[in-house]
């Protein structure tokens, strides 16, 4: 798990990239999956708010996608932002926290 932990800052960013990229291509269906996989990673290490911000793009994805609904790009954007945003902080004093 310590593991997991030290890996997982890099592992995010990288997924929050690659889901930036998907929204600005419009594929919804894998920002919908990078979103549940960003929402497991960071439950998996104990950071709850950020697991409920991703949970929360990722309601707004599968609402849309399973539905067959557009996806109202500026809220789908808003909620990445935000998940940006708290990652920088949220990552960076849970990272901290698992040092020896």
């Amino acid at each position: 798990m310590n593991e997991m932990a030290e890996r997982f800052p890099q592992i995010f960013e990288d997924t929050l990239f690659d889901t930036l990229l998907a929204l600005a291509v419009h594929d919804w269906n894998v920002v919908l999956l990078n979103a549940h996989a960003l929402k497991s990673g960071a439950a998996m290490i104990g950071a709850m708010q950020l697991s409920s911000s991703a949970e929360a793009l990722e309601g707004v994805m599968r609402g849309c996608v399973q539905a067959g609904k557009p996806v109202k790009f500026g809220d789908a954007e808003a909620l990445l932002c935000d998940l940006a945003v708290q990652s920088n902080s949220n990552l960076s004093v849970h990272s901290s926290s698992h040092d020896p």
